[in-house]
């Protein structure tokens, strides 16, 4: 008797424990009659296919599979090993050539050939899949919808019928935001202090020592700012396709901008907490911040400026800390600086003397 393991797995929201039931009991039934002795089960719940990063128990069963606990695997159909051909190809032809693992569907016909073409259509589905769905969001952004996630500080999702129901009757919601009375204000505060010259460190602090809660729920800092600063949607703007996501070769995900000229960008989609006025202010705060670091005067916002002579003699190290008064840091561990390089001074005397001399200083 072969001692195999079945492997399932389902890929979104929309999918249900029902869906790994069905597929468990559809490789126990194959692996019946196939004579094959189950003795492991590997469950991912709400992973993707495109990639085998990021599935723990997918990585779990290669490595089991390497080590010769079973000499059999079984899915449901072959691209819950992966619906990138490429990677399903790839794996199932390493389990069978160097571990010597058989690979099976439990609905599918086992010709290479066969699997194959599956694999490629299955493949092909996901893509088309995936541009239906973005094309659908395009649609709800233009149209002032939410398309998922959590609300900006500052607002609350509210659900609202769009006078549609899917294939079950049921009516489909889309979301819009409405103004959260109790963060608006610490938003505008926010854009006001920055406009008025305060940096991000300091509005931070400001708002740690006031004791204001923050998106996180915890501590102010420099990322927490940021991320409400300029940020379009308190203007009143719904910006979608700003950024695509792309997968690493590890499987792991990143996001990359896209050209602007490929945004959507919805104005009056909700009701905006900072008027053109706050808006204005803050870019113009920053403008003016830039001009001041481009001419030497310090470095971006948040970073700890460095003032060297020019012959590389470090003078001082210092952070300015928001309050009142600014304090000289002697102690650079505690600044954390772990990241800053400072050319050496006898490195710096030593490019120094190669220059040439210009006509006539010799």
């Amino acid at each position: 008797m072969k001692k195999g393991a079945i492997y399932a797995r389902y890929s979104s929201d929309k999918q249900n424990q029902e869906t790994i039931k069905t597929q468990m009991e559809k490789c126990r039934e194959f692996c019946d009659r196939q004579d094959i002795l189950v003795c492991e089960t590997f469950v991912d719940e709400a992973r993707t296919g495109t990639t085998e990063g990021g599935r723990e128990e997918y990585a779990r069963m290669l490595d089991m599979a390497e080590r010769g606990f079973f000499d059999t695997i079984v899915a449901y159909k072959y691209d819950r090993i992966g619906r990138s051909f490429v990677e399903a190809v790839r794996s199932i032809g390493e389990l069978e050539r160097f571990y010597n693992v058989a690979v099976y569907s439990a609905t599918e016909p086992s010709e290479p050939l066969v699997r194959n073409i599956l694999l490629s259509v299955a493949e092909n589905f996901s893509r088309q899949l995936s541009a239906r769905m973005h094309d659908t969001m395009t649609s709800n952004a233009g149209e002032g919808f939410h398309n998922g996630g959590a609300p900006p500080y500052g607002y609350v999702a509210v659900k609202t019928p769009s006078g549609r129901t899917d294939r079950k009757g049921n009516p489909i919601m889309h979301v819009r935001f409405e103004v959260d009375p109790e963060q608006a204000p610490i938003v505008r505060r926010i854009y006001r202090e920055y406009g008025d010259g305060l940096s991000m460190a300091q509005i931070a602090h400001r708002l740690n020592v006031d004791a204001v809660v923050s998106p996180g729920k915890g501590t102010w800092d420099l990322g927490a700012v940021r991320y409400i600063l300029f940020n379009e949607a308190y203007r009143g703007w719904r910006v979608w396709n700003k950024t695509k996501k792309v997968r690493k070769p590890d499987g792991k995900k990143t996001f990359r901008f896209r050209p602007r000229s490929e945004w959507v960008i919805t104005k009056e989609a909700h009701p905006a907490i900072v008027d053109d006025n706050l808006w204005n202010a803050a870019e113009e705060a920053q403008r003016r911040k830039e001009r001041h670091r481009q001419n030497g005067g310090g470095s971006r916002d948040g970073l700890l400026p460095l003032l060297a002579d020019r012959a590389g003699q470090v003078r001082g190290l210092r952070e300015e800390l928001p309050g009142p008064h600014h304090q000289e840091q002697r102690n650079v561990k505690e600044l954390r600086v772990l990241s800053l390089r400072v050319p050496r001074p006898a490195r710096v005397r030593r490019l120094h003397q190669r220059q040439p001399h210009p006509p006539g200083t010799a």
